[in-house]
């Protein structure tokens, strides 16, 4: 299906329905109603300030869109014979012009009458897989750090958030699939600092099935660690899973082992969930907790 026909009827959560369509540009007045609706705090955490009044170069470049790098999808609501754009969801693509895409910029803009209904949660459902049709497969948005509404969608269409410090501002990656693992640091008061590593993510606290190794840890000392796994397995493809990256997952262990050498401060560390991605694609931290100390006396 040509993605600048794409038309999708959506339930809500509340049990109401609106319409999702791809962007058009006869849809110019209709986003300027839009933004005439909105109030000025879902403006400012829309555009990072206040910009109420696009001109008509602005309104044809967000209407106006190739359906490759830029498209777009809105919301919308029908009554007394007229169409009423409520919700509207972008992506951007952010590798430069002639190269391979890869990655692009999300943005949404939902009327304050109607957040709430789940509707950027299912914009973003929508949008996302026709950025995959054209080879994007990370997405990121620079989110105001008070924009909890926001923040949430992204935390149920399964982004994963880093935080960045500029400006209080977020950064949202999309990873995909992987296989989820632990690495961590804990300072046993006896010997001193420990590695700790496993697999399953979350489910390590269910499981209790973690290894153990004394710093510093070499390469061989953390082969040992995964090898005494035994849901070592699921590194290698379990029930049709594909196959993880288990040399990035060493190097994850070796590079935490490394830190306590380099912070002899840091008293306990926690990585949970490391996705390790397939062979070759590496691993990326999801979450992350740390603890820093005194030095021993």
């Amino acid at each position: 299906m040509d993605p600048r026909r794409y038309e999708a009827n959506v339930v809500l959560k509340d049990g109401g329905s609106v319409q999702f369509r791809a962007i058009r540009p006869d849809d110019r007045e209709r986003l300027r109603s839009l933004l005439g609706r909105v109030s000025s705090e879902s403006l400012y955490f829309r555009f990072f300030g206040l910009k109420r009044k696009l001109s008509e170069d602005d309104l044809v470049k967000l209407t106006d869109l190739d359906f490759f790098r830029e498209a777009a999808l809105v919301a919308t609501l029908r009554g007394e014979g007229e169409e009423r754009i409520v919700g509207v969801g972008r992506y951007s693509a952010i590798d430069p012009p002639g190269e391979p895409l890869r990655r692009a910029e999300v943005a949404f803009l939902v009327e304050d009458a109607h957040q709430g209904r789940g509707i950027g949660t299912l914009l973003m459902e929508h949008l996302a897989p026709i950025a995959r049709s054209r080879g994007i497969t990370e997405f990121e948005a620079d989110v105001l750090g008070e924009n909890n509404r926001m923040l949430e969608v992204f935390q149920k269409s399964g982004f994963v958030i880093q935080r960045s410090f500029e400006s209080g501002v977020f950064l949202q990656r999309e990873v995909k699939g992987g296989v989820e693992a632990l690495v961590g640091v804990t300072t046993d008061p006896t010997f001193g600092p420990l590695v700790v590593a496993g697999l399953g993510g979350v489910l390590v606290e269910l499981l209790k099935e973690v290894s153990f190794r004394l710093t510093p840890v070499s390469d061989l000392d953390a082969e040992e660690m995964v090898e005494k796994l035994r849901s070592k397995r699921l590194l290698d493809g379990y029930r049709g899973a594909p196959p993880a990256d288990r040399a990035a997952l060493l190097a994850v262990i070796q590079r935490i082992s490394a830190l306590v050498e380099v912070i002899p401060e840091l008293l306990e560390l926690d990585l949970n969930p490391v996705k390790i991605l397939p062979p070759g694609k590496g691993a990326i931290v999801v979450d992350g907790r740390m603890r820093i100390g005194p030095l021993p006396a």
